[in-house]
C-alpha cells in the first residue's frame, strides 16, 4: 500500500505541473471549452487530474488485490 501511495503521489504531481504549465504558457489553453473563462479552465483541468489520479489509484488497488 506504502508504494501504491508513493506512486501515486508521484503521477497526481506530475500532472498537476502540467496543467500548471499549460495554464502559465498559454492561460486559455485548457478553457477553449465555451462554457468556462480562463479563472475556471485552471479549476477545470485540476479537476480533471484529480478525477485521473482516482482512476489510477483504482487501477493500482484492482492489480494488487
Amino acid at each position: 500500500m506504502k508504494k501504491q501511495v508513493i506512486v501515486l503521489a508521484f503521477v497526481l504531481v506530475i500532472l498537476f505541473s502540467l496543467v500548471i504549465f499549460v495554464d502559465w504558457r498559454n492561460s486559455n489553453a485548457i478553457s477553449e471549452l465555451p462554457v468556462l473563462d480562463n479563472a475556471s479552465g485552471f479549476f477545470a483541468g485540476a479537476l480533471i487530474v484529480a478525477v485521473v489520479g482516482i482512476l489510477i489509484l483504482i487501477a493500482f488497488e484492482k492489480s494488487f488485490n
